[in-house]
């Protein structure tokens, strides 16, 4: 997906990668990989990051290189939580990925994705901002343009989204709320598993129990940081594994896979500034779950 953006200046002539972060709100990293890419162009030629810019010029950024543009589409309906022109949040269902993978070339939320973009007539380059593993449900946000992108991403990595999740676990913590602040890494053992580790990457998980009952507690956690199958090895570690989590934790008759939900996100929308606040409702196999186990 090509931009095309009209020059407007009152003041001389600036440099057109700080027109690009001052004006258009690229990042930094954008803006490198965009130049490096060959991507940016002055009235139809290509641009480098020291020429500068005059009032009425036409900027022209090629947004295309991080899309996925191998989706086929596929007739799979959306739990829409929230869209505008910019992005789209969906409340993903558990057992499906987020993208194809040779094992699994379809039936994934950008298959679906790419169907109900085709259907409204709009053009969209299919971008992922989080993901989620196959058998968690809940939000997950694709920017509809390279710039809303790299905006968000800024905003992933800096911290200033929030990310909250629901599980069930097994047990009930002490204290019922808490940090828990420790660093993960690979596990030498299995290539897939991670595990809390010395010399792991820093990971911050904030938990609160909502509801305790026969054994069982119902916890909203905050995700502060974002490594890999990070909830699930805290928690774990603390000793009170996710119900279901057989990678983690138990096998569990009670659900069919590990009961955590991407619940709920808080950011500023990266156009508008605005604060926006998504929310999906939990799938009926985890209201099920809570519900037999008195945790409702």
């Amino acid at each position: 997906m090509k931009r095309k953006y009209l020059v407007k200046l009152s003041e001389n002539r600036i440099f057109v990668d700080a027109y690009m972060s001052q004006q258009l709100g690229f990042s930094s990293r954008q803006i490198k990989k965009l130049f490096k890419d060959k991507k940016v162009c002055i009235n139809g030629k290509p641009a480098y990051r020291d020429n500068k810019l005059k009032d009425g010029d036409v900027l022209e950024v090629d947004l295309s290189g991080e899309a996925r543009e191998d989706i086929v589409p596929e007739d799979i309906k959306l739990d829409i939580v929230y869209e505008d022109e910019y992005l789209l949040a969906v409340n993903k269902p558990p057992y499906m990925l987020v993208h194809p993978t040779p094992n699994h070339p379809g039936g994934t939320l950008l298959n679906a994705a790419a169907y109900y973009f085709a259907g409204k007539g709009e053009e969209v380059s299919l971008r992922l901002l989080n993901r989620l593993d196959m058998n968690t449900s809940g939000i997950v946000v694709m920017p509809k343009n390279g710039l809303v992108h790299g905006r968000l991403d800024e905003m992933m990595k800096s911290g200033i989204v929030k990310k909250f999740y629901t599980a069930v676990v097994e047990g009930i913590a002490v204290p019922e709320k808490g940090i828990i602040d420790k660093p993960i890494g690979k596990d030498e053992s299995d290539p897939i598993r991670r595990k809390v580790k010395s010399d792991g990457q820093p990971a911050v998980t904030k938990y609160d129990t909502l509801k305790t009952g026969k054994g069982y507690s119902l916890v909203r956690l905050e995700l502060v940081t974002g490594r890999t199958h990070q909830i699930r090895v805290h928690l774990s570690f603390l000793g009170h594994p996710i119900v279901g989590d057989t990678l983690y934790g138990n096998k569990s008759s009670l659900i069919g896979r590990q009961a955590l939900h991407a619940s709920d996100m808080e950011l500023a929308h990266p156009v508008t500034g605005n604060l926006l606040k998504l929310h999906a409702e939990l799938p009926e196999d985890i209201r099920m779950l809570a519900s037999g186990l008195g945790l409702e």
